[in-house]
Parts: structure tokens; sequence; C-alpha cells
């Protein structure tokens, strides 16, 4: 069996798979890019001690009040372990706090320091943006934000048909 695969992994077929991948595969480029813009806000970010994956927590928790940690988990298209990992380091920090809503479900709030925090990185928050947008350009990232959010709804809707 091991000669099979390692001759297989010389094979023409197998170097056209890899190209594929590195070139063309959804999952693999996607993650290459976000891990570079995610970069770009988060040195953005950094005097303020945050990440930009909290500050995704922070503006959600900002618009929405108090949530359960479920709708949170699923607005952020997060399982809730991620989610509980994440949360446990701003809870730490006092930018959120965790109630029981009804006895029964878990609420998740920002805390009048998680809102200052949200307020000093506001101005950061634009520059980047601005600084993408000016990169890329308004209508072409109107349109790539499209597509992505038509994928993760059809990403969503396959995974819970199975």
């Amino acid at each position: 069996m091991t000669r099979k695969i390692v001759a297989n992994l010389n094979s023409a077929v197998y170097q056209v798979f890899l190209e594929a991948m590195r070139d063309k595969c959804i999952c693999v480029n996607l993650r290459r890019v976000t891990r570079s813009v995610t970069r770009c806000y988060d040195e953005a970010y950094a005097e303020a001690g945050v990440r930009s994956t909290q500050i995704a927590l922070l503006s959600i928790l900002m618009l929405n009040g108090e949530i359960p940690m479920g709708a949170l988990a699923k607005e952020q298209a997060m399982d809730k372990s991620t989610l509980s990992r994440n949360f446990k380091l701003l809870e730490a920090r006092g930018l959120v706090s965790r109630a029981s809503i009804d006895g029964r479900t878990v609420g998740a709030s920002i805390t009048a320091d998680g809102q200052e925090v949200l307020e000093a990185i506001s101005v950061r928050w634009k520059d980047v943006q601005d600084h993408i947008l000016t990169n890329v350009g308004t209508e072409a990232w109107e349109g790539a934000l499209s597509v992505l959010n038509k994928m993760g709804r059809r990403a969503t809707e396959s995974r819970e048909l199975h």
C-alpha cells in the first residue's frame, strides 16, 4: 500500500491536484487571504490589546445588546468551544460579561470597558478599512462580499442538511 501511495505522489495527476489545491482551492485561498487581511487589522488593534476576532464579538454585542451565547456563536459561524475560548479572554479583561437570561440560557453582553475598547479602535479600524478599499476598490470589495456571503449561506445550508 505504501509503495502505491508513493508512486501516486509522483504522478502527473497528483501534481495537477497539488497545483489546483494551491492555486484554485476555495478553502486554501480564502484562509491565505484571511490571514493576510487579519494581520493588518490585528496590527492596528495591538495597542488596545485586542485582536480582530475579539473586535468582531464586541461589535456584535454592542449592536445586539445581550444575546444568547448560542446565537452569538451562530452569528459568527463559530462552534461553541471556539466562542467560549474567545469569550473567556474578553471576560478576563472585563470587556464582556455573561449572565442567565431565563434561568437556562446564558446571555453575553458588552461591558463599559468593552465599549471603550471599541471606541478606541474605531479610528484605527477606519484607517485599515480605507487603506484596503483604496487598494482593492470599493466596487470590487462589494462584489466579493456578495459572493462570500452567498458562499457562507450555502455552506451553512449544506451542513444543516447532513
